[in-house]
């Protein structure tokens, strides 16, 4: 309207000319607008195509901004159940160990009301013994010295239960500060994914308002080149007819002055030629109007299809990238949303794996204090019942020494009838150990103090030296597995101690002490000779150089003792889980017959010598903790730079944009 305007005023301005060269200029001036018609669509339709674009960005960066708008809605609900999820899990947790703990506690009451009931049985028989029964002076110490010792285990054994319930204690305040520990990671971890993502939005904001401002001022820029070029082209056209209608003017008078001319001089047959000339004229110009009358309704039906099919383009082009773009708008939101189902989907997977794990941890450690604490009461119920059989034994012995003493006065002496007196009180009194745990010790018995063959079912002539000297370096050496006071059994010599470490070692039968034999056999076969000291001068030694000598001249040593219990138990533990064969299965003990728990019993023997394996195995853990604990921040990182590469294709997508504007 304003370039309307401005070529009005000038043609205004203009000196005005007469009618016929007023319908001459307009005459041209409809041609000139047929000729430069093409022109000035093209500029017009350059203009629109500018203005379009510019509508076209504004709406990109208004839909932008509603969908970070959206995208930070959605982040804060999904921190919100996140956070709201992490603190049920954790109740959850406090809840199940408060009712795990409560389970334990009420275990291990029972079992210590358990205990006491024994501990009160055993004190009533005890009781009803001394009042009811008159037992010699040395035999009522070594039952007081019993029922100390009794009394020690069973304080014993209260000190290992407490122990395990401060072992439990503090493994669940351990776990519970590691809950705690992993929420406020796990809360600082998305308070900074969340200022994270507010700070990409506002740079996102920022980049499209500074675009924005740039778009706006080149699109003025272009706008404003365009008026410019409009304006010369508008002045060079009205030159141009400014130039021709002088030219015509011209001609009209100088055409005018030779007709007057001629007609001054008698020009009678140049009038006759000059009415036809004008005819012909006149016929050519109808003839000329006619066929541009034509012309011009062609061109503007064909002008009128063009614009048609150019405004159908344009609406195709724009619904086209309308499309493409609300697809593109679309794709990071899906494709955000996908990983944010497939990133919660893996944290929960890895939380309930660690759940798992953890609840077999625990199982495993409840499985193990069980395990010794059964093992600490068999212990326990074994010294106590060697020690009363002991003691009954003896007391037995010295009833029948004094029943033969009296009834030597009373016949010898006295000369007087001998009533035997009843001893079956006394026999019921002193009952006879289980069978299953004698042979054992039976067959040790019998190589430490052989009968007249000297020799056991099983062993080879000439080994019986070997064997004896690897039973008593046993019963020195491996002292380490008894778990109680080994003071007072050494003066009972070595049966005593190798009782109680064919208990820990699970040896019951024969079999057993024949295959730990065979082990010995073999070290002792496979070992390497030791060179034997000559000593050609005879000098004084002190009694620690004896000893030492003693020690390296032994057939056994103590290296060697500890090398063949480890042989023995790999052993063991190997076939713990294989089917027994022959005769050895059939004399097992139906207790130890169970593969779990012989397999169980072998580890922990194991252990004992392989603690160190333990502790690589928790620093493992440890390590694989903090290796999943930088994974997760990995991920995060990857997820972040992933945002950062979507805002730079975004940048470079709207750099296009104005380029092509």
């Amino acid at each position: 309207m304003a370039d309307a305007a401005q070529n009005t005023e000038s043609l205004a301005a203009e000196p005005k000319l007469g009618p016929k060269a007023s319908k001459i200029r307009e005459r041209i001036r409809n041609n000139l607008d047929d000729d430069n018609d093409v022109v000035i669509s093209k500029e017009d339709s350059g203009v629109q195509f500018a203005n379009q674009a510019g509508q076209t960005f504004t709406k990109g960066l208004h839909s932008h901004e509603k969908i970070l708008h959206a995208l930070v809605k959605e982040g804060c609900t999904m921190v919100g159940n996140v956070e709201v999820a992490a603190l049920s899990g954790e109740v959850a947790a406090v809840a199940e160990s408060e009712g795990r703990q409560e389970s334990w506690r009420k275990t291990l009451e029972e079992d210590t009301k358990k205990s006491e009931a024994a501990l009160k049985q055993i004190q009533k028989s005890w009781d009803y013994a001394t009042t009811k029964l008159t037992v010699p002076e040395d035999l009522h110490d070594s039952l007081c010295q019993f029922r100390q010792w009794s009394q020690d285990l069973t304080d014993q054994k209260l000190a290992v239960i407490e122990g395990l319930r401060g072992e439990l204690r503090e493994l669940e305040d351990k776990y519970c500060e590691e809950l705690l520990e992993h929420a406020t990671e796990r809360t600082e971890l998305l308070r900074r994914i969340t200022e994270h993502v507010n700070e990409l939005h506002q740079a996102y904001r920022s980049a499209l308002r500074d675009i924005q401002d740039v778009s706006d001022t080149e699109r003025q820029s272009v706008i404003k080149h365009y008026d410019e070029v409009w304006d010369e082209s508008v002045k060079q056209i009205n030159k141009q007819m400014q130039q021709l209608l002088h030219q015509r003017l011209n001609n009209r008078t100088t055409r005018t002055d030779e007709i007057i001319e001629l007609k001054l001089h008698g020009a009678a047959p140049h009038t006759v030629i000059k009415d036809k000339l004008d005819s012909d004229i006149e016929k050519v110009l109808v003839e000329v109007m006619r066929v541009k009358a034509a012309q011009q309704m062609e061109e503007s039906q064909l002008r009128y299809n063009q614009q048609v099919l150019q405004q159908q383009y344009r609406e195709t082009t724009a619904l086209v990238s309308e499309g493409r773009r609300s697809l593109n708008a679309l794709t990071p939101t899906l494709n955000s949303l996908r990983r944010k189902a497939e990133s919660a989907e893996e944290t929960r997977i890895y939380n309930e794996q660690a759940t798992v794990r953890e609840t077999a941890r625990i199982k495993d450690l409840i499985s193990q204090y069980r395990s010794r604490l059964a093992s600490t009461t068999v212990s326990n119920t074994r010294q106590a019942r060697g020690l009363a059989h002991m003691h009954y034994e003896i007391m037995h012995d010295v009833a029948t020494k004094i029943v033969d003493t009296e009834r030597t006065i009373q016949h010898g002496i006295l000369a007087r009838d001998w009533v035997e007196p009843d001893l079956s009180a006394l026999t019921e009194l002193c009952p006879a150990l289980d069978p299953k745990h004698t042979p054992a010790l039976a067959a040790a018995t019998r190589i430490l103090a052989p009968s007249e063959d000297g020799s056991i079912e099983g062993s080879v002539s000439g080994e019986v030296g070997a064997d004896e000297e690897f039973l008593t370096a046993l019963s020195e050496v491996a002292v380490f597995l008894i778990d109680a006071d080994t003071s007072h059994m050494r003066q009972h010599g070595a049966l005593l101690m190798l009782e109680h470490i064919f208990w820990e070692l699970a040896i019951h039968t024969e079999a057993d002490v024949l295959k730990l034999l065979r082990v010995a056999r073999k070290h002792l076969v496979s070992r390497p000779r030791r060179p034997r000291m000559a000593r050609d001068v005879e000098v004084e030694e002190s009694d620690d150089e004896r000893e030492a000598i003693l020690h390296r001249d032994r057939l056994f040593t103590p290296e060697d003792v500890l090398s063949v219990l480890v042989a023995y138990c790999s052993t063991r533990l190997g076939s713990a889980g294989g089917q027994v064969e022959g005769k050895e299965g059939a004399e097992r003990p139906p207790q130890y017959n169970e593969e779990e728990e012989e397999g169980v019993r072998w580890q922990d023997f194991l252990n004992t010598f392989c603690k160190r394996s333990q502790t690589w195995k928790t620093i493992r853990n440890s390590l694989e903790q903090y290796h999943s604990v930088l994974r997760e921040r990995l991920d995060e990182t990857k997820k972040v730079e992933h945002l950062r590469r979507e805002n730079a294709e975004l940048r470079y997508l709207l750099q296009d944009i104005q380029t092509e504007n």
